[in-house]
């Protein structure tokens, strides 16, 4: 446990106090500096040197030994680029540590490139990402984080109305993890700010969203969408989808524990805060945030009672409740200096790290065992 804490806070502060030499810069000088260089770096090593942290780190470990080993190996769960890459690095024969390394370099540099024109916000994100639930988040189901970190990039496409360069991202990140595709719709609805300053109304929708995923029945009412799924190439979720729609397919239940409420929290904060916090940051793409935000929270707890396969399309938007986290950060203690405001996200953020930590501590068993912390050469 104690290992555990001391990684993923001393981490932190590591990748905290590099991304601070960076702030002050202007937004047209040179981004990839050497502070920000050897932050990447830090957080590649801690990735990389990582044993069993994350539910799918042996799968992703059997997967390359298997390829170093020279086994001539052909998944169809795994997308054509990710394994052309993996391929590439098991013919050199590269350990393992460089394997889940370079995953997690693709992951934050998309993240901290996404905010170069607000840099300000990169030491707070050093935090967010460490200390709460997106380190362990990338972590598992790595193909589609590196998508999703991605999308936080190339969402700017949307606002700056760069169809051809959108698309070309869908494209590439496709031969990484087909569900891109789910994004492509994104690009016209995301144009519009659906969700400006109801913040009440907001909530209000959100608390129906809860009540309603707390049944899930009323997915059959969507039976029409499942020929699409074989449309885009996504079988797999077609026959999650269909399974579900029969009822031969036992839903998960969803568990309202302290970590997912203090995230609930937060999102409730975030919604109450945006419509005086957006008039600080009307030059960033904060309003486009917020709308793939609010939609991706509201699909997550419509679903949040059927299957992981359901619930994972909602983590291309609900990725986006890190930089608004940030903004909150910022706006806090920056802009109208309310230690108050500070705290209170700071606690709601922050927690999730120790609340998890400690469960998988008390709690080794199932997918809390792979919270903690160890370094592969302890094995």
């Amino acid at each position: 446990m104690l290992e555990s804490l001391l990684v993923y806070t001393i981490t932190a502060f590591i990748l905290y106090r590099l991304a601070l030499a960076n702030i002050c810069l202007s937004t047209n000088s040179k981004f990839w500096t050497q502070s920000m260089i050897c932050s990447v770096i830090v957080f590649a090593f801690i990735a990389g040197a990582r044993y069993n942290v994350g539910v799918d780190f042996v799968g992703y470990l059997n997967t390359y030994s298997e390829l170093v080993n020279g086994e001539d190996m052909y998944r169809d769960d795994m997308e054509w680029g990710f394994m052309f890459l993996s391929n590439l690095l098991a013919g050199l024969h590269f350990h393992s540590f460089f394997y889940f390394a370079l995953w997690a370099t693709m992951q934050i540099a998309f993240i901290y490139y996404a905010f170069k024109d607000s840099r300000y916000l990169i030491p707070y994100l050093a935090f967010c990402i460490m200390l709460g639930p997106y380190f362990l988040d990338w972590m598992n189901g790595i193909r589609q984080n590196i998508v999703i970190c991605g999308f936080v990039f190339a969402s700017r496409f949307i606002k700056e109305q760069k169809f051809k360069k959108y698309l070309l991202f869908i494209g590439i990140a496709y031969l990484f993890h087909h569900s891109v595709v789910l994004l492509l719709p994104f690009y016209l609805i995301g144009r519009k700010y659906i969700v400006l300053e109801k913040k009440i109304t907001n909530i209000l929708i959100l608390l129906f969203c809860i009540i309603v995923g707390s049944t899930p029945s009323w997915i059959s009412a969507f039976s029409f969408i499942s020929p699409y799924f074989e449309l885009l190439g996504m079988d797999r979720y077609g026959g999650v989808f269909n399974s579900m729609i029969d009822g031969t397919l036992e839903f998960q239940t969803f568990d309202w524990g302290p970590t997912k409420l203090a995230v609930l929290a937060l999102e409730m904060l975030i919604i109450y805060t945006y419509p005086k916090m957006r008039r600080y940051f009307l030059n960033t793409n904060i309003d486009l945030y917020f709308t793939l935000f609010y939609i991706g929270i509201c699909w997550y707890y419509l679903v949040q009672n059927t299957t992981l396969q359901m619930v994972r399309p909602t983590m291309y938007f609900t990725i986006f409740r890190l930089p608004l986290t940030c903004f909150l950060l910022y706006y806090a203690s920056s802009i109208i200096r309310s230690k108050g405001l500070f705290n209170m996200t700071c606690i709601l953020c922050f927690s999730y790290i120790f609340i998890t930590i400690y469960k998988g501590y008390s709690n080794p068993i199932g997918s809390y065992k792979t919270v903690l912390y160890h370094f592969f050469f302890e094995y």
